[in-house]
């Protein structure tokens, strides 16, 4: 049931990178990033009613706080030098070194969860050996981890972590189960004690058993993010639309965008927004999320907006802009400068009309310069033209396929003389049928 999940994570335009770090590649494949940069005044003012410590610490933690994690003074000063006693501050930073936190680390911690270097050492002790006696953690997946979630360490951890994971053993999770979960959403440790069952009634709701619960969230662990009420929402809406009990579970079963992400934060205004284009949720759950994936959770609302106009303008009317993204929505994450420049080099230079790319609109999710303008580039530089081309075969077909009715060494040497030039210059190639000498 659970291999057909949607698994698509195609990256689209507007969106801001996370903030991981350097680790967490060979915990959770594929998430990789750098530690934090210096605060800024407003987050230092944060960090001075979070972290307190004595002045008669200050000096000392100056100097090594300034060798070790290269905190600039002034930084020092501010962040620490009107503080009162909390003071396991130079004992932390060498229980960190004995976990393995390099002095980058240390330093990240610092800016986003200060408070971890005045938690007691015996605390800190504790937390960590319950993870590895318990769940087997080992210290790059705790570090990871911490790193994730730095606010992890704050957690108390007989209120609110142990119970937090028992309530996953309670319910059939086994401890491998739990340990993928919290390394995927550390920061439900605080209250999934509380907020697992309910979540799970609110699942039964939608049509999902038990363990039809316990094999999706060990499957895709970001289901468990959010508020009970904000996932009672979405399945209350899907069902008033006229989805069954079963087609609800299957639905949220194969779709990780609408059980993963918030429903009235995320999903209802671009709902909305959609709508009011003329398409019902219906349409927009089986046409569009369910193509999409993950990636309709990861646009901005702005960008759908802005390249909804930026089509508009150049001639798509509203019904062909709702078949369009019905056809291809990842279309909705297109930034409105490479569709204008994507259909203006289409209708301008290829000599083609806005209908023929309206009635295949996946065409303009590929690449300007290394598909179209490279493919085009291949055609007239051999003395073909583009005339009653087909866009959709123009683009289907593979490279290896494509360049298989071409000359090899008429291939690399255009591929060579093409790297090298610009975006600019490429177009102007295309446009003029001016290619390389010989």
């Amino acid at each position: 049931m659970l291999g057909r999940l949607c698994r698509r994570r195609e990256v689209w335009g507007g969106m801001g990178s996370g903030r991981w770090f350097s680790l967490a590649a060979d915990v959770i494949p594929g998430e990789t990033s750098t530690s934090g940069s210096f605060p800024s005044s407003g987050e230092v003012e944060s960090l001075k009613k979070r972290l307190k410590i004595s002045e008669h610490e200050v000096g000392s933690i100056h100097a090594r706080m300034g060798e070790e994690i290269k905190l600039e003074k002034s930084q020092l000063r501010d962040m620490l030098g009107s503080m009162e006693k909390r003071g396991n501050v130079g004992e932390n930073m060498d229980l960190l070194k004995e976990f393995g936190f390099t002095s980058g680390d240390q330093k990240s911690l610092l800016m986003r969860s200060p408070v971890v270097f005045t938690e007691g050492r015996e605390k800190l002790e504790k937390f960590w050996g319950h993870f590895v006696k318990e769940f087997n953690f080992d210290d790059k997946q705790l570090k990871y981890m911490v790193l994730f979630q730095p606010r992890v360490l704050e957690f108390d951890l007989e209120r609110e972590v142990i119970p937090s994971l028992n309530a996953f053993l309670d319910m059939g999770f086994s401890k491998d189960q739990t340990k993928k979960i919290v390394l995927n959403y550390p920061h439900g440790l605080e209250t999934f004690g509380e907020t697992l069952e309910p979540m799970l009634e609110v699942f039964r709701g939608g049509g999902f058993s038990k363990n039809d619960f316990v094999e999706l969230v060990s499957e895709v662990p970001n289901v468990v993010k959010g508020t009970v009420e904000d996932k009672k929402m979405l399945i209350k809406e899907l069902m008033a639309n006229g989805l069954s009990q079963e087609e609800t579970r299957v639905l949220l079963t194969e779709c990780e965008s609408l059980s993963t992400e918030s429903y009235e934060d995320n999903l209802l205004p671009k709902f909305q927004f959609l709508e009011d284009m003329g398409l019902s949720k219906l349409i927009i759950i089986h046409k569009i999320i369910k193509k999409a994936g993950l990636s309709f959770s990861r646009v901005r609302l702005e960008t759908m907006k802005e390249s909804f106009r930026c089509l508009i303008s150049l001639g798509i009317s509203q019904d062909m802009y709702k078949e369009m993204v019905c056809r291809s929505p990842f279309i909705l994450g297109q930034g409105p400068q490479g569709l204008r420049e994507k259909i203006d080099f289409t209708t301008e230079v290829m000599k083609r009309k806005v209908d023929e790319i309206a009635r295949w609109s996946p065409y303009l999710t590929y690449s300007l310069e290394r598909r179209i303008m490279y493919r085009a580039a291949i055609k007239l530089s051999t003395g073909e033209d583009l005339t009653g081309l087909s866009l959709r075969n123009f683009m289907l077909q593979s490279h290896v396929k494509f360049c298989r009715r071409y000359k090899k060494d008429h291939i690399d040497r255009l591929t060579e003389w093409w790297q090298g030039l610009t975006k600019k210059e490429k177009w102007e190639a295309v446009e003029k049928q001016k290619f390389m000498e010989g």
